[in-house]
C-alpha cells in the first residue's frame, strides 16, 4: 500500500504517492510475481480512492518490475498512469547501471541495465517530461 500526502503547488492540489514493490529474484522462476500485480492493483485502487479531488497524481517507488511486465501495465493501462520515461527517446537505467555504486552484477562483463524505478503521473493538464542537461523535469 503506497505512502501518500496532498500538497498544495499555487493553487493546485497535488497528491504525492510512494510504494516500494516485492522484489524479483528471478526472472524464470518468480515465486512473487503474483505479490507485485497485487500491490500494483491495491495501489491503482487506493490512488483512485484518495485522489478524487486533485489536480495532478505523482505516484514514484522502486516497483521491482521492469517496462512491460504486468504490473506495469496494470499502472500504465488499467489505471492510466503515464510513466514519466515512456517518451524519452533514452531511458534512464536505474538498476545494475555502470553508474550505480551499488549493483550486485559483474557490471562490466554483464551490466543487464534494467528500469525498475519510477515516477508516473496522471494530470488534469497537457504534461510532459523534458531533459534540460541530463536533468529530467515533469511539465504539468
Amino acid at each position: 500500500m503506497p505512502t501518500f500526502n496532498t500538497f498544495m503547488i499555487l493553487f493546485f492540489a497535488v497528491n504525492a504517492y510512494v510504494s516500494h514493490y516485492h522484489a524479483e529474484y528471478s526472472r524464470v522462476n518468480d515465486a512473487y510475481a503474483t505479490d507485485r500485480v497485487v500491490q500494483a492493483l491495491e495501489a491503482g485502487d487506493f490512488i483512485e480512492m484518495t485522489s478524487q479531488n486533485t489536480d495532478a497524481i505523482l505516484y514514484c517507488g522502486d516497483f521491482n518490475t521492469e517496462p512491460g511486465d504486468l504490473p506495469h501495465r496494470v499502472l500504465t493501462q488499467y489505471y492510466n498512469l503515464k510513466d514519466s520515461q515512456s517518451h524519452l527517446a533514452e531511458k534512464l537505467k536505474t538498476c545494475y547501471a555502470k553508474e550505480n555504486s551499488y549493483r550486485s552484477c559483474d557490471g562490466e562483463k554483464n551490466p543487464r541495465e534494467i528500469t525498475i524505478d519510477y515516477v508516473m503521473y496522471q494530470s488534469l493538464f497537457n504534461s510532459k517530461v523534458c531533459n534540460f542537461k541530463n536533468q529530467y523535469f515533469l511539465i504539468v
